[in-house]
């Protein structure tokens, strides 16, 4: 559960966030291959942990994520840059450190050592200047439409879609619904009623159908599920196999989040677990969808999909759940920040499998390199095109980072081995090929390494910190405090997601 001092002043920011729209007077040399005018669609899963999908050799039944597969480029060492949403939204939009953003902004107050006296208490948080001129951005400038559709509001806080039409969500009409249901063999008209959560997708999907055929497009879904409270819809649900007399309470409880995961049995947690794959499997359902209409517009063969997700989530591992830590222990670990990647499109290989490791701040750039979008803009993150053609990244390691109530809380990956700094300011390192579970720390056996890698946290850190002190110097008067009105609307919204208590 997310702190509230996290809460109060990340919600301060979305005045400005939800404010963000293309600037069109400015001005940035940029150009584009002509031959590769191609459309881009990427699915963003919340909270999808790698290891649960078949084609990672997990339980979940997706044949639509699977054909991505066969007819794509799988990467089986995907990282996301960060263990929770906020950060690792940034990164993906931006191609670059959520910490690079980073700023401090006055919260609640604390009481002070002087008696009688109170301080304040100041929290990192991000914001993307909106002189930065992001990805999206330069696409609009060369004449693509940017739509995004984002259910989780912790990705759209932070300035870092700037570039993109919000899609509307509205009711669909009787005769759209009648016309991407003949679209989809009409498997959307049962899903449309069981779930508000497939009124965003249709809403996207309805996007797609009525883009005009001559214009390129980058869209963005980004599809809440399967985060908690893992809630499948009805037809989904009936297909969990699950002896429900070994639950002390109707299966409907776990649905809700309605208990305590810490006081759960063995059984209760498979059962959980259970509903996460149901959830998971209702998310293929909608990317089926997705790729219908693209077919139906016969513009597939002509659309660089991708699916990923944001960050992972834990079943108990490390007496962890959920996801994120959020200051309460290490929060690095594997089923937290290794995440599904998939990518099919133009003349990218099928069938072929990515075993190097790979982060999601290099997504960014490597649509860049796929587009041909040629325009000066530093980012941090490394393009994956090599790989495709089997030659190597030229980088050493790949780092993780966060922004949140406690700094310098990082992590690290070279080669097989994973340092984490904890709160606490030690260190846990894990040699994850022979101990994919990260059971046993070697930080005190192996110093040397741990120093080493230690080295390259403290030269990230300082790297970070110096394209910070950049974009603060650019932010200006880009920051206003939200309305009473608009707050309490968000405090809702993440209370939902369960941020909030």
């Amino acid at each position: 559960m997310k702190s509230r001092v996290v809460l109060i002043s990340a919600i301060i920011l979305l005045a400005a966030a939800a404010g963000y729209w293309f600037y069109e007077g400015r001005s940035t040399p940029l150009s584009q291959d002509p031959a590769k005018r191609y459309n881009v669609v990427v699915i963003v899963s919340d909270a999808l942990r790698q290891d649960v999908l078949g084609c990672y050799g997990g339980e979940a039944q997706t044949p639509n994520i699977d054909w991505l597969v066969e007819n794509g480029v799988l990467f089986e060492n995907a990282y996301s840059s960060s263990p929770w949403t906020s950060p690792s939204s940034v990164s993906m939009f931006t191609g670059n450190y959520a910490t690079s953003y980073g700023y401090e902004t006055e919260g609640k107050t604390k009481k002070s050592p002087i008696a009688g006296r109170e301080e304040p208490v100041y929290v990192p948080q991000i914001y993307v200047p909106e002189s930065e001129v992001l990805f999206a951005e330069s696409l609009r400038l060369l004449g693509y439409k940017a739509g995004v559709q984002i259910e989780n509001i912790n990705a759209s806080m932070h300035n870092n879609l700037q570039g993109f039409e919000f899609i509307p969500q509205s009711e669909p009409s009787r005769q759209i619904i009648n016309r991407i249901g003949n679209i989809t063999a009409g498997a959307v008209y049962e899903s449309l009623e069981q779930s508000e959560a497939y009124v965003h997708s249709f809403c996207f999907l309805r996007y797609l159908l009525e883009m005009d055929p001559a214009t390129s497009f980058y869209a963005v879904h980004w599809i809440l599920d399967p985060h908690s409270p893992y809630d499948p819809i009805e037809k989904f649900a009936e297909t969990i196999e699950f002896d429900g007399s070994k639950l002390p309470v109707p299966k409907h409880f776990y649905s809700k989040r309605y208990y305590d995961k810490n006081e759960c049995s063995e059984e209760e947690m498979e059962f959980i677990k259970k509903l996460y794959i149901a959830e998971i499997q209702s998310v293929d359902e909608r990317v089926g969808f997705v790729l219908d209409i693209l077919r139906h517009k016969k513009i597939l063969d002509k659309s660089y999909i991708v699916f990923t997700s944001d960050h992972g989530e834990q079943f108990g591992e490390h007496g962890l759940f959920e996801h994120g830590g959020h200051g309460k222990g290490c929060h690095y670990y594997e089923v937290l920040v290794r995440v599904p990647l998939i990518i099919a499109g133009p003349d990218l290989p099928k069938g072929k499998r990515v075993k190097e490791n790979v982060s999601l701040i290099g997504l960014t750039p490597t649509l860049k390199q796929l587009l041909g979008v040629k325009y000066d803009y530093d980012m941090q993150g490394t393009s994956y095109v090599p790989l495709l053609s089997g030659n190597e990244l030229d980088r050493e390691y790949l780092y993780f980072d966060d922004v949140q109530e406690h700094d310098h809380v990082d992590a690290l990956i070279e080669d097989n081995h994973k340092l984490i700094v904890t709160r606490e300011g030690g260190f846990e390192l894990y040699d994850i090929a022979s101990d994919a579970h990260e059971t046993v720390n070697l930080a005190a056996r192996v110093p040397d390494l741990t120093d080493s890698m230690y080295e390259k946290i403290l030269k990230m850190r300082k790297v970070n910190k110096n394209r910070q002190k950049r974009n603060l110097a650019a932010l200006g008067d880009d920051l206003h405090l939200m309305s009473r009105e608009k707050r309490q609307k968000v405090i809702e919204k993440l209370r939902a997601l369960g941020y909030v208590d």
